[in-house]
């Protein structure tokens, strides 16, 4: 009598593959591509420091263009001097911690998407002064081009490990990061430049507003095309920022081009929304527990490594040179295994949305250079280009 073929939770359940993220993540390879990750960020970071990248604490009162800014957007240049010495209120309070939340429970789980997310910030703020919008478009190129090499590198060797089970070399994944690096630099431009033209469009529109007599009719006439505008504007950079790393992963799993990894990215969101929000809340949350679990690892290590200090020796510059010494080494390897645990999650979203859109089983993903197919000439954004019609079943 054959026996019963065993149940598959994973077919079922199909988030269930995100788990998989912990032990692919701890692989050597990974965790030395993310190690010089790391440690080529840290050295931009100390390169854009040193030249001042920083808002100023109080900005100059008074005149010119960015204080009209200011009153436009109801912010004052300079806060007036405040004669009510009370304690802040109770709900101020309850919205500081709100506020913090997030930072402290997911942002070590993100660092890769932070990296490149921040430096917009300074850049899109009308206030910001010249030299630091340069500096940060420079921050924002430079983060742009770390994780469009190393990131590539280690969603392949993630997407190899998941679809075929086997691993590839450092040597391999780095190559294949090199040659399409020019791919996931241009992935994410693609809609910030239309968005860009897209802004220039409404800033022409709102240069009549100068004539006279009719200046403000204008306005009032050019208020639907402004907003309009501002909706396709918002909906191009909120497409580039939350879709960038699928995009990464799009390119290292399916060997596209930087429009092919935008269009894949896109359409296996639309296509699936509540798939892709489920699968990305899950990913997320199981980071940030193992990244805070490993930070609680290393905290409790170093306090260990404190107390043979303190054992040993009494003098306190000796002590202290062995605790900040173990807290570097500490927050270097959590922050390594944060983005090694990162780009494999990404990678295995992807999958697990791809596999769901087009129905086909995990292990026919991520082809070698021999089995993929010759690439189509331009992907529609909006339609998965795939090979759904000769497709079986679902993710295993």
């Amino acid at each position: 009598m054959t026996p019963p073929e065993p149940f598959r939770y994973r077919r079922l359940f199909p988030w269930l593959h995100l788990f998989r993220a912990f032990s692919i993540s701890l692989a050597l390879r990974q965790l030395l591509l993310s190690g010089l990750a790391l440690a080529a960020l840290s050295l931009g970071q100390c390169l854009f420091n040193g030249f001042g990248l920083e808002e100023p604490a109080s900005p100059k009162p008074s005149h010119g263009r960015t204080a009209q800014i200011a009153e436009i957007l109801n912010e004052s240049p300079q806060a007036p001097p405040q004669t009510d010495r009370s304690p802040p209120k109770e709900p101020d309070k309850w919205h500081h911690r709100f506020g913090t939340w997030p930072k402290i429970l997911f942002a070590p789980a993100v660092r890769p998407w932070s990296d490149v997310l921040l430096p917009a910030i300074p850049m899109l703020s009308p206030t910001t002064s010249r030299l630091n919008r340069v500096l940060a478009l420079l921050q924002f190129a430079w983060a742009i081009s770390v994780w469009s090499l190393l990131g590539l590198a280690l969603c392949r060797l993630a997407a190899i490990q998941v679809a075929r089970d086997e691993s590839s070399s450092f040597r391999v994944a780095t190559q294949y990061g090199v040659t399409r690096w020019k791919y996931a630099v241009a992935s994410p431009l693609i809609p910030i430049a239309a968005a860009m033209i897209a802004l220039f469009g409404m800033m022409c529109l709102v240069v009549p507003s100068h004539l006279p007599l009719i200046g403000h009719v204008w306005l009032y006439v050019a208020s639907p095309a402004l907003l309009a505008g501002g909706c396709v504007v918002s909906v191009l950079l909120l497409t580039a920022a939350l879709g960038w790393p699928l995009m990464i992963a799009a390119i290292a799993v399916d060997d596209c081009d930087g429009f092919g990894g935008l269009s894949r990215a896109y359409s296996f969101c639309t296509g699936r929304p509540a798939h892709a929000i489920l699968f990305a809340a899950v990913a997320v949350t199981f980071a940030s527990f193992l990244t805070h679990v490993a930070s609680l690892f290393f905290t409790a290590a170093t306090l260990l490594a404190r107390t043979a200090a303190v054992m040993v020796t009494s003098h306190v510059l000796h002590v202290g040179t062995v605790s900040h010494g173990c807290s570097l080494v500490a927050h270097a390897l959590v922050g390594t295994f944060a983005i090694s645990l990162f780009w494999t999650s990404v990678t295995l979203v992807y999958l697990l949305l791809r596999a769901t859109v087009d129905q086909r089983p995990l292990d026919h993903l991520a082809p070698d250079e021999g089995e993929r197919p010759p690439r189509s000439p331009l992907p529609v954004v909006g339609i998965p280009a795939t090979d759904a019609a000769n497709s079986e079943s679902g993710p295993t």
